[in-house]
């Protein structure tokens, strides 16, 4: 599409490819689209179905949103699952998915060239990791798994009982209800001191001297 097109009520692309501008791509419905975004700092939102995102050059944010995925059924692991490797040149491939039916029909993002993420999970128990960028994760219902990785991440565990690594940066970690457990937050090099008081039913963030903070940790 060259730069300057209009499109408006298109349900479906097979094939998108953009230009060199910043381009926004928002879809929702449960589609297959292959989208190829040429340069320029992309947002992308396949939506549902069976997706294929290259965000080629720039700072490209893929937005990965499965929250209306509520089948937690079998397989145990109904939730995101995540497949993610860097591409050598500052940005990541990889892949993202979870089934949303008891015939294990799915939906799927593969992606290349990506560096930053926001993913929102499903109601079951999802695995997610993201890259070195900054990166945004909700992790909804059930008992996630969330890797950050680098980058000044925010992370929202949700319901269940989460286990949330940070890694390096300056991250913002809320775990949520239930009982969560913090890995690692690979806070700095510096001295950090950190105090626990028990409050009872109210849980008070705790902000660390580097601008990180954690909340929601029992």
């Amino acid at each position: 599409m060259g730069n300057g097109t209009s499109v408006s009520n298109i349900e479906n692309f097979t094939n998108l490819t953009t230009g060199s501008k910043n381009d926004t791509i928002n879809f929702s419905q449960r589609f297959n689209n292959n989208i190829n975004t040429g340069s320029g700092n992309d947002t992308i939102n396949s939506g549902l179905g069976i997706d294929t995102v290259d965000g080629g050059l720039g700072i490209d944010v893929l937005i990965v949103d499965y929250s209306s995925n509520t089948y937690t059924g079998n397989p145990p692991q109904a939730g995101i699952g995540t497949s993610i490797y860097s591409n050598g040149a500052g940005g990541f491939n990889g892949s993202y998915g979870a089934y949303y039916n008891s015939s294990y029909n799915s939906d799927s993002v593969s992606f290349s060239n990506i560096e930053r993420f926001s993913i929102t999970g499903t109601s079951a128990n999802d695995n997610i990791t993201t890259g070195t960028g900054n990166d945004i994760i909700n992790g909804g219902d059930g008992n996630d798994i969330i890797n950050g990785g680098d980058g000044n991440d925010t992370i929202n565990g949700g319901d269940g009982n989460d286990t949330i690594t940070g890694g390096a940066g300056i991250n913002i970690i809320d775990g949520g209800a239930g009982t969560d457990t913090l890995i690692d937050a690979n806070f700095s090099t510096a001295t950090i001191s950190l105090s626990f008081v028990d409050t009872g039913s109210t849980q008070t963030p705790i902000t660390l001297s580097n601008g990180t903070s954690i909340s929601n940790f029992e």
